[in-house]
């Protein structure tokens, strides 16, 4: 436990000597998350969020200026050239408060993950500008210091938890309900903070290349031929769709993407092995090259949901990162300069464009959601000399998708930022603007769907006094139900309820018109998500043998108007009574 202490404090005294200020904000943001779980009842919502807008911006101040003193000790800059460096990223801190955290919805937090993001990056690179030979090696240690740090400061809060757990059940001594997590953020801020940052690699330390035996037989005999059997699995899929013409789905995009980002990983780390290791000498060579075609196929899959639903953050992002991986295979099938630095300085230009400037994710998907309105709006006849009228006769589809549209700017951006409303535009007032009720509507193999629940479930009495039997049952239980001589089975194919006297059939009848009937009673539950109660969700069914209440408590599924409904699932309860 000595040890332990003695190891923490030069920890600590390490971290201030070599990064005051990362570790001056790490502690400051402990404090105030503590102050903010011990004060939530007591100061406004707005000092709340103002506190925790603080917070997030020291956060950040943490990789910032761990960067700046890598920088600086990398390239010897002089005093002055620190000091004008740290008051440039105070200012750049100040800035960040009120221009890009002014509220916080979609874009604020998007942005600040990916500025992250980004000092993450700088931090893996800058150092190793003026060497880059050594940046595996530089990176290898960072992941070392980290993983070390983490190791440390779980044992050291799991020791502690139980400390007080033990204290609190031999002595009956009750401590805040809060210690938990407060001791968690203290570990987190102070401990695996100066611990971590005491053990970052300098400049003047050794580039080290080796790699345990472990680990190279965890990359030549594991997690490469894994690599290479998935990459034969997409080439077959692949083929099938060129031979069926079937387009793959948006998943599909997102399988290769994050199996190709892995893969370039995998060769920048493994390049200290080449000389070394037959087998990633091969991956290194040829699995780049393997990997481009699989990469245009999914640029095509993601340029064919793009070209029908427009661009959007998300689409935008997916599309940033395949565009940093194609620069890196490129890369290494056409300079074979391994470990390169220029695939971590890449992919910080490529974050910096898409988080800020014209080009960002948020004013291109802007821009493309308003094109994809205007577009659709003209078609409608909805659009007189500039100025949106009320709708004549819309498609339902279409519909549709002008109501997703201006959800979506509702929920990510601002009415205001759709050009063909008129200025200050209400939610309340768009039915009317639009000339249709406005619904968002989710797309996809959801299409038409709902989702209806028995409201007051828990609460409400249920007589059974006339009837003989009752029991609760769903969708998903197609087994034979038995007690005495009376037997139930749901077969769900049909949605046929079946109801049994000494094995013989009293009572056969599908729920599906039963759905049916509680989706045509309003015109506008297809598309959502509501509630009905108790007297809309119970049906009577009686013929001469018996008398059956159905009372749904669930429903969910797919409908189009006109059409049978599809029902994913249902629960409900059945009672009878035997005439």
């Amino acid at each position: 436990m000595v040890n332990l202490f003695k190891n923490i404090i030069k920890g600590v005294r390490g971290a201030f000597a070599r990064f005051p200020v990362s570790m001056i904000y790490s502690i400051s943001v402990g404090l105030i998350l503590i102050f903010l779980i011990e004060n939530e009842n007591t100061i406004s919502s707005e000092s709340i969020e103002n506190l925790a807008k603080i917070a997030m911006v020291l956060g950040m101040g943490i990789l910032l200026f761990l960067a700046l003193n890598l920088g600086f000790e990398s390239h010897g800059t002089k005093k002055n050239g620190r000091i004008i460096g740290f008051v440039g990223a105070v200012i750049f801190q100040v800035l960040y408060y009120y221009v890009f955290l002014n509220e916080m919805n979609m874009v604020s937090v998007t942005r600040y993950v990916g500025t992250i993001l980004l000092l993450i990056a700088l931090v893996m690179f800058i150092p190793r500008l003026r060497r880059p030979e050594g940046l595996v090696s530089y990176v290898k240690g960072l992941t070392y210091a980290f993983s070390i740090a983490a190791v440390y400061a779980a044992v050291l809060f799991i020791g502690l938890v139980l400390i007080v757990f033990t204290i609190e059940q031999l002595f009956d001594i009750p401590f805040w309900d809060s210690i938990y997590i407060e001791l968690f953020i203290l570990v987190v801020f102070i401990f695996a903070a100066s611990m971590f940052l005491s053990r970052i690699p300098g400049d003047k330390e050794s580039d080290d290349g080796y790699y345990s035996s472990a680990v190279k037989i965890l990359l030549e005999y594991i997690v490469i031929p894994l690599i290479f059997i998935y990459s034969a699995i997409l080439y077959v899929y692949f083929i099938k769709i060129i031979a069926t013409w079937d387009w793959p789905k948006g998943l599909v995009s997102h399988l290769v993407l994050w199996y190709s980002v892995l893969a370039s990983g995998l060769i920048f780390i493994s390049s200290p092995l080449l000389g070394k290791s037959r087998i990633v000498e091969f991956f290194n060579k040829w699995f780049p090259i393997i990997n481009l075609p699989i990469l245009l196929m999914m640029f095509l899959s993601m340029g064919l949901r793009i070209m029908q639903y427009g661009i959007t953050e998300n689409r935008y992002f997916v599309l940033a990162l395949g565009i940093w991986v194609l620069f890196t295979m490129i890369n290494y099938a056409l300079t074979n300069r391994l470990g390169n630095i220029s695939v971590l300085v890449a992919i910080a230009i490529i974050i910096t464009i898409s988080l800020y400037g014209p080009v960002s994710a948020y004013n291109v998907s802007i821009r493309s959601q308003n094109n994809r309105l205007d577009d659709l709006l003209q078609e409608n006849g909805m659009i007189s000399e500039g100025v949106l009228v009320s709708g004549g006769d819309v498609s339902l589809e279409d519909k549709r998708e002008i109501n997703n549209i201006i959800h979506y700017f509702q929920q990510n951006h601002s009415l205001d930022d759709v050009k063909s409303l008129p200025d200050n535009t209400e939610p309340d007032n768009l039915s009317g603007a639009l000339g249709f009720d406005y619904e968002p509507y989710s797309r996809g193999d959801m299409s038409g769907r709902f989702n209806i629940y028995l409201v007051n479930m828990e609460t409400e009495i249920i007589d059974v006094s006339e009837y003989d039997y009752y029991f609760r049952t769903s969708s998903w239980n197609q087994e034979l139900m038995e007690s005495g001589q009376i037997g139930s089975k749901f077969t769900k194919k049909d949605n046929l309820l079946e109801l049994y006297l000494d094995d013989e059939v009293i009572f056969s009848e599908s729920l599906s018109p039963l759905v049916k009937q509680i989706l045509e009673e309003d015109e506008n539950q297809p598309e959502i998500s509501s509630s009905r109660d108790q007297n809309q969700m119970t049906f009577q069914m009686d013929n001469e043998n018996t008398s059956v209440k159905i009372i749904f408590t669930s429903i969910n599924g797919t409908y189009e108007p006109g059409a049978a409904p599809d029902i994913r699932s249902m629960e409900f309860m059945v009672l009878l009574r035997i005439e």
